[in-house]
């Protein structure tokens, strides 16, 4: 539409494009207004604030993963990633569709990706800095969560757009700081590791490691 390319050529960083999108497969080719549109109003739709009155897409399933209690996340567990790259998708709706629903989800969402887990959030704490954790399981000790690389760039993403979009930065540097003083606990020498907990990255996760720390929105 030409909102949205007005708003593609205008505006800031939720706009700017994602290099590491020809990691995920499954991606369509081309997105129809259509498409995007039914995207925005199934968040609408599927937004739970059942864990505290906090923005969450909850996940209703057991998610295998070495390193937590009983080698698996228990329902309802809940991602960061999920929650605050979503607000990209949710700001250029706004753009395109100035529906104020849309921007009203995009701060319910902010507020609980910096909103300490045991409050019901998704932030924690790596050494004094701040961390948004992409698998929260609330029976898990923040201390022995899995800090994924790529859930907190993906994090970071989304909860820059937003402070940029409103033209208040309160977060978003600490949590790029945080990124920076981190990186070298993934480096492998020749390969990455997936998390803090020891998983190596698989090829995909090594290759989508390499394109986040080369991307230019964390340059």
């Amino acid at each position: 539409s030409d909102a949205c390319n007005e708003a593609t050529e205008h505006s800031g960083f939720h706009w700017l494009p994602d290099p590491t999108q020809r990691f995920w497969p499954d991606a369509p080719d081309h997105i129809t207004m259509e498409y995007f549109h039914n995207s925005l109003e199934w968040l609408l739709e599927n937004v739970s604030y059942e864990i505290n009155g906090q923005a969450h897409f909850l996940y209703d399933f057991n998610w295998p993963y070495k390193g937590y209690p009983g080698g698996k996340l228990i329902p309802p567990w809940w991602s960061g990633l999920t929650d605050a790259h979503a607000i990209t998708l949710l700001l250029r709706g706004y753009d395109c569709f100035s529906d104020q629903r849309y921007l009203s989800l995009a701060a319910d969402l902010y507020k609980s990706s910096v909103t300490p887990i045991d409050k019901g959030g998704s932030l924690t704490s790596w050494d004094g800095h701040p961390w948004i954790e992409e698998y929260v399981d609330p029976r898990v000790p923040s201390s022995d969560l899995s800090r994924v690389w790529n859930g907190m760039a993906y994090s970071y993403f989304g909860i820059k757009a937003y402070e940029e979009f409103i033209g208040q930065e309160r977060i978003s540097s600490e949590l790029f700081d945080s990124m920076a003083e981190h990186v070298e606990k993934y480096d492998l020498g020749v390969w990455s590791y997936y998390d803090a907990i020891g998983s190596r990255a698989n090829i995909k996760y090594h290759l989508i490691n390499w394109a986040l720390i080369k991307d230019d929105r964390l340059g």
